[in-house]
């Protein structure tokens, strides 16, 4: 181009008088300015955009006006962004907003009532309560901004949009670390979430000092429920054992190592070749206020001579444990496990007497 350009020059200067040479030059000059301006145009056109920032993915979830996308199990939601008004429709989602310092303004219940037995002082006492299986109507009537609800509620998951908008979590999360963070995150609540996981860290980490002076390295832990037809052994996989192997880095038996699920149907026979050192014991279904059929099997259990026969029962260091223990998956409900296994192995509460 340049070249061009020169030899153009050349030819004005010998062939053109003024004036021409004046429009001659202008006419080139547009001609250099357009010719700069479309390759510009194109490069800019063939440039792959830059990819967003971390900090501009997190900003594209929430809207200038006021409200946020959350992602969830149904797909994706608008939500406020300080909802005042959250109706929750089980009792465990409700654990994991306390633990935030959010009260729900309505909230599933447990076995018929909001004072949830391991909760102190009654926290969902001004809840309203919508039941175990809550319905539309009800929910309606609470006039939510933003419904939390479970997989048990997916199927209903485009009737509760219509009422307020609505986010679908699992009721058994895999991680409840990783589930009250999210949760943290959804409602403006990360550093309360933050906070309770390490308070419930640092509790942990003083629980196995002490246990590790109480409790010797190679005696074992099993934690065993009676139901009204089986028993049934619960593996280092389930939340309750990651409660007492990672936590509190108490020892398995083998057979609770090799569950590769997070439980297993075992015989009263086997009982014997497990023998454990320490027995963690519930009796009865979590649902069922009054299980008969769980009482008469743990009845037969207690009478038993392969179970008087176990280190754990000699020793007495079998401990009942009540009936949320192995529901783990929420913070406080974790946190309340936490406890009674200090308070069984540390301070020896709760034994059963041989």
């Amino acid at each position: 181009m340049i070249y061009r350009i020169i030899k153009l020059e050349t030819w004005r200067e010998s062939n053109l008088n003024g004036f021409q040479l004046k429009l001659l030059s202008l006419l080139l000059l547009g001609v250099v300015i357009f010719i700069w301006l479309l390759s510009g145009c194109v490069s800019h056109e063939n440039k792959s955009p830059d990819p967003p920032r971390e900090s501009d993915k997190r900003t594209s979830l929430t809207t200038t006006s006021g409200s946020r996308l959350v992602k969830h199990l149904k797909g994706v939601s608008i939500i406020p962004v300080n909802p005042k008004r959250i109706a929750v429709l089980d009792y465990r989602i409700a654990d994991s907003l306390l633990a935030l310092g959010i009260k729900p303004v309505a909230t599933g219940s447990f076995i018929g009532s909001t004072d949830i037995p391991y909760m102190d002082g009654h926290p969902l006492k001004e809840s309203i309560n919508l039941g175990d299986a809550p319905n539309l109507e009800a929910i309606l009537a609470t006039e939510p901004d933003l419904i939390i609800g479970t997989d048990a509620q997916t199927i209903a998951y485009e009737s509760l949009s219509q009422i307020a908008p609505t986010v679908i979590v699992p009721v058994a999360p895999k991680d409840w670390q990783v589930a009250l963070q999210e949760m943290g995150q959804m409602l403006d609540r990360e550093r309360q979430a933050i906070d309770w996981i390490t308070r419930y860290s640092e509790k942990a980490d003083e629980a196995k000092k002490q246990i590790n002076g109480r409790v010797p390295s190679n005696e074992t832990v099993m934690f065993l429920r009676v139901l009204k037809k089986e028993f049934r052994l619960y593996g280092e996989r389930q939340l309750t054992g990651t409660l007492l192997y990672q936590d509190l880095g108490l020892k398995a038996p083998l057979q609770v190592s090799s569950i590769e699920g997070v439980n297993k149907v075992i015989s009263m026979e086997m009982l014997p070749e497990i023998n454990p050192d320490y027995i963690l014991l519930d009796v009865g279904a979590i649902a069922q206020a009054d299980d008969k059929q769980g009482e008469a099997l743990y009845n037969d259990l207690l009478q038993s001579s392969l179970w008087k026969s176990l280190k754990a029962v000699q020793n007495n260091h079998v401990y009942r444990v009540p009936e949320w223990f192995f529901r783990t998956d929420f913070p406080i409900s974790r946190g309340k496990s936490l406890t009674f296994v200090i308070d069984a192995l540390i301070n020896g509460k709760g034994t059963l007497q041989k």
